[in-house]
């Protein structure tokens, strides 16, 4: 048989063979078993819900039952979750990028006393002055935005094709919700 490759809800899809039930039962001489697919005719949600219902009724509490959406419940919940904690880091890093370029910008200005004083006195109004403040913080904060995207890029890329996370979950995996690439966010190409 070709390997198909991949993993589903019970391992590696190449590691199992799906017989009907009686067919298991004469060949391997048991009535014990592992792992139960039911295929339902009818994929609405309240045949599955009832058909999940009606097969834990029979068994109690010896088996468990998965379904697609209890599946699906389960990715979005820790989607969710790993989503509110990026935001909150976000948040956090934006408000600390701020207080920096706020104090550089303060410090800037204490530095700079006397030379607002030669501009007033040369006839420039507070809006000019403001505006030349504003103008440079904005740069710093743009220059350092950009600094920062192409240094975490290039370390990303730079990790990636060394190998240094081989260990780790990275690359593209074929699963049965479809084919999941983990990869930095640039690619070669735009350097």
């Amino acid at each position: 048989m070709e390997e198909l490759g991949g993993t589903n809800i019970g391992g590696p899809i190449d590691a199992g063979v799906y017989v009907p039930l009686e067919t298991a039962k004469e060949f391997f001489g048991t009535d014990e078993v592992k792992t139960i697919i039911v295929q339902l005719t009818n994929s609405d949600d309240q045949v599955i819900t009832q058909a999940s219902n009606e097969i834990e009724a029979a068994f109690g509490n010896q088996i468990q039952v998965i379904t697609p959406k209890s599946v699906l419940d389960a990715i979005s919940s820790v989607i969710g979750t790993i989503e509110l904690f990026v935001s909150s880091i976000t948040a956090i890093s934006l408000i600390v990028a701020g207080v920096g370029i706020m104090n550089t910008m303060l410090t800037s200005l204490m530095e700079r006393v006397r030379e607002i004083g030669i501009l007033k006195a040369l006839g420039m109004q507070k809006r000019t002055v403001l505006s030349i403040f504003l103008n440079e913080a904005l740069i710093i904060g743009i220059l350092g935005s950009v600094f920062g995207i192409v240094l975490g890029s290039a370390l990303a890329l730079s990790i990636d094709q060394l190998g240094l996370l081989e260990n780790f979950t990275t690359g593209t995996y074929n699963t049965v919700l479809g084919e999941i690439s983990i990869r930095p966010v640039f690619d070669i190409s735009l350097f």
